[in-house]
């Protein structure tokens, strides 16, 4: 379950959400798509292949994974919150234990 707020504050609740220009027709896509049986990995192919539509470059989970932390760490910076954000996975590159290796959790 996602719980999405929009700009004016209210509170959504749903399965998936997404947000930006294009957000329309890939919460179409998403609606149409959806099953409560989906496994992980058809999850995650029906939602890279939705971002593929709108996106002009290739969506990968590590791209995604990638932009991700750097919209967080712009949106941390400037609310002058210090942290570094790292991108881990399960299972692909960058491993979980590899990006622990490159912070002082690691050590």
């Amino acid at each position: 379950m996602v719980y999405y707020k929009d700009p004016s504050g209210t509170f959504w609740q749903c399965n998936g959400k997404a947000i930006g220009s294009g957000s329309e027709g890939v919460d179409s896509s998403l609606q149409e798509q959806y099953s409560k049986d989906l496994t992980l990995k058809e999850a995650e192919t029906i939602a890279l292949s939705t971002l593929e539509q709108v996106m002009e470059e290739k969506a990968s989970i590590k791209y995604v994974g990638y932009k991700y932390a750097a919209a967080l760490n712009s949106e941390l910076e400037a609310k002058k919150l210090p942290a570094n954000v790292y991108i881990a996975m399960r299972y692909w590159h960058p491993f979980t234990r590899e990006t622990a290796q490159q912070t002082h959790f690691g050590e």
